[in-house]
């Protein structure tokens, strides 16, 4: 009986605890609430009475198992009980009837579009994307590609001697810039260039001499990563 009662108890709390899940993760069809609401009403009234009746004689059927005064008396009520219990599930399941046939069709889930990767062209052969800072410092991403220019030119020279080996390639890469606090470049890296044309890749391994610092950030000492784009546009 105890198990029945808690079964109740959770099955109420769970309906009640539903409306704000939903109301924070999604929106609302309120003209289909609207349609619905009062057939719900009289559905959950009527199953919330049943369950109030099967509760109290649960009640009864408990002090008649603790007190009866004869093995029978305690024998059917020890019955009742496991009939009340069975009762009690169908109306639980009844309870969820009410509101399982039109729930799917009051919620509508709003998913954002994935925006589209922004690209700064840097030369003809060469786009960065959003730069992305590590550390307490923080640039402006606009400071950084400016910082990257001359670095495109050159790149665009090793392209063009690819293409002349080659036929057209593309390809990514990851440039990361670590920035002192006072402003100070010590160090650039090119992470993962997936074009596997080794003179291409010493040609724009040197070319990260042309990088510039971005300026001082703000905040602090910054590591930026960069994506790269290489290759002609689209």
């Amino acid at each position: 009986m105890q198990r029945s009662r808690f079964f109740v108890s959770t099955l109420l709390g769970g309906v009640l605890a539903l409306a704000p899940s939903l109301r924070a993760q999604q929106s609302v069809d309120q003209a289909a609430v609207r349609g619905r609401i009062a057939s719900e009403i009289a559905c959950t009234e009527g199953a919330k009475a049943d369950l109030t009746q099967w509760s109290r004689l649960l009640a009864d059927a408990r002090r008649q198992l603790e007190s009866g005064t004869t093995p029978l008396a305690r024998e059917d009520a020890a019955h009742s009980i496991v009939v009340l219990e069975g009762r009690i599930r169908d109306t639980a399941e009844a309870l969820l009837a009410c509101v399982a046939a039109t729930a799917d069709e009051a919620i509508v889930v709003e998913e954002a579009p994935t925006p589209e990767p922004v690209l700064a062209a840097l030369a003809v052969h060469l786009r960065a994307g959003t730069p992305t800072p590590s550390g307490r410092g923080r640039v402006e991403a606009s400071a950084v590609h400016r910082a990257l220019l001359g670095f495109g030119r050159e790149v665009d020279v090793c392209y063009e001697a690819l293409a002349g080996r080659h036929a057209i390639v593309n390809g990514t890469a990851e440039l990361v810039l670590h920035v002192l606090a006072d402003g100070t470049l010590v160090r650039t890296e090119i992470r993962g260039l997936a074009i596997g044309d080794a003179i291409f890749v010493r040609c724009v391994e040197s070319g990260r001499a042309r990088i510039v610092s971005p300026g001082r950030p703000t905040g602090g000492e910054v590591a930026i990563s960069v994506p790269l784009h290489f290759g002609p546009e689209g």
